[in-house]
């Protein structure tokens, strides 16, 4: 039902709330649509799930992600992107791995410069403040310098520590940051160390364009 002040749409299942990991809340964002793989998942992974629905910047719904967590009774808050799917048994992996000042992640697949250059979205941080992927066949544990932020599981602590707030803009470099990274900026430097877990990367759904896959000349067009 729509919220209290209508700004945003709030969907919950009704499922059983404790498990042998504890409460872990499923919270996905969304401007109106989930994928249909997505949807399945959610449908079987057995956990409450908030859907958080408005037409707002993705900082406005993220927000409300992390307030409506809050104020909610659950132990963990399982962060999912509306085009991605996890692998199997990944909520349960992440718990059982977490330790002290530890935020586990399932990082998701995406190309970096090309189609065909399709690497986890977890990355490390350069010198001079810039930031490379991992390299292709990573596997384990890692603890890295940002990622996504779908895939994330957080404990009520982390938010106490390092606020709700989150924010995107110019990196200095000609180029764009998004929300996810300086949120993990502010989570390293509260002490926090992020583990991303390259077995249990999330398949991430995506349209590319024709053009980026194949050259001009080797297009037929259809008359």
């Amino acid at each position: 039902m729509p919220s209290p002040t209508g700004e945003i749409l709030i969907m919950s299942t009704s499922m059983s709330l404790k498990s042998s990991v504890g409460s872990v809340l499923v919270s996905v964002i969304t401007r109106q649509t989930i994928d249909g793989p997505v949807v399945r998942w959610l449908l079987d992974c057995g956990r409450p799930v908030d859907i958080v629905c408005g037409h707002h910047s993705v900082i406005r719904n993220r927000i409300v992600q992390v307030e409506r967590f809050i104020k909610s009774a659950h132990d963990w808050l399982f962060v999912l992107d509306c085009d991605t799917v996890p692998v199997s048994g990944t909520i349960e992996a992440l718990v059982a791995a977490s330790g002290p000042n530890e935020i586990h992640i399932a990082p998701s697949w995406m190309f970096f410069t090309n189609p065909t250059d399709v690497l986890p979205m977890a990355v490390r941080r350069n010198a001079n403040g810039t930031y490379s992927p991992f390299a292709a066949g990573t596997t384990g544990i890692h603890e890295v310098d940002g990622a996504g932020m779908s895939g994330a599981l957080f404990s009520r602590d982390v938010f106490q520590k390092v606020g709700t707030t989150f924010s995107e803009g110019p990196d200095g470099r000609g180029g764009w940051t998004t929300e996810d990274f300086p949120f993990w900026e502010r989570c390293q430097a509260a002490g926090w160390r992020i583990m991303a877990h390259f077995d249990l990367i999330a398949d991430h759904i995506k349209t590319v364009p024709l053009g980026l896959l194949v050259r001009n000349e080797d297009v037929t067009e259809a008359r």
